[in-house]
């Protein structure tokens, strides 16, 4: 599955910028003491589960300030 539209002649490179995210499915569950990382956490199991998502879409499920 493309995370991401091409025509499927491109090119991927390695950057130092990151887009796409996504849960490791084998990491053990995460102890998180922080409310709102908590909140955050909870969010991309219910939406993502362990499939890729962006920024973008945590913005429209209303999620902010998840940026250090």
């Amino acid at each position: 599955i493309e995370t991401f539209g091409s025509t499927g002649k491109g090119v991927v490179h390695d950057d130092m910028e990151v887009s796409h995210y996504m849960k490791n499915f084998d990491a053990e569950q995460a102890n998180v003491r922080n409310a709102k990382a908590k909140q955050l956490y909870s969010t991309i199991t219910k939406n993502f589960g362990t499939l890729a998502f962006c920024r973008r879409w945590l913005d429209r499920l209303g999620e902010s300030k998840y940026l250090l």
